[in-house]
């Protein structure tokens, strides 16, 4: 009876509970802060001795950011909606196109050959009655396409520029008015 009263202690490691006796000597508790303290660094050997963010993690900025896609330039055109969409694992930006009734679909091909958007400021697209008019940064022309339909894009500039902005149409006198980059 000279070690003193055993006590009963519950002790949280980590995501267990564990529970253990011990005497309330001081060299008791010694041993148990010891025991304690060994059984931490076993659990978490790749955060011994590092202050909190400094450890590596499997989480990076670029894993949360890579895949982001970044929406811009919402328009409408009738009852469907159009807006940019940067797909960061295509590498461009697609003009997307949700109809009335619903149905979301890509208007700009597959392939890297389109890629939507210019070096100049200001909208790289405009539409007007279901028809699209955009810049191609690839290539710097000008082309137009039915949105509603799965078809290629029809060239009305010639390849070879730096592209197109602000594009706007001008239904009146039956032209596109846009700035040449």
């Amino acid at each position: 009876a000279g070690r003193g009263v055993v006590g009963r202690r519950v002790v949280r490691l980590g995501y267990r509970m564990q529970v253990e006796n011990f005497g309330d000597s001081p060299n008791d508790v010694l041993k148990w802060t010891k025991e304690r303290d060994t059984v931490k660094q076993e659990e978490s050997p790749k955060m011994q001795g590092k202050a909190m963010g400094e450890w590596d993690s499997p989480i990076t900025s670029r894993s949360v950011t890579e895949e982001a896609i970044q929406l811009s330039d919402v328009r409408w055109d009738g009852g469907d909606l159009y807006w940019l969409e940067y797909r960061p694992t295509e590498g461009r930006t697609v003009i997307m196109r949700r109809s009335d009734d619903g149905v979301e679909r890509t208007v700009t091909p597959k392939g890297q050959m389109w890629d939507v958007g210019s070096s100049g400021e200001g909208s790289p697209y405009t539409v007007s009655s279901g028809v699209v008019y955009f810049s191609n940064k690839v290539d710097g022309a000008l082309y137009t396409q039915f949105a509603a339909f799965e078809v290629e894009p029809v060239p009305l500039t010639p390849s070879g520029g730096a592209g197109y902005c602000d594009l706007d149409l001008d239904a009146a006198r039956e032209r596109l008015v846009c700035v040449s980059v």
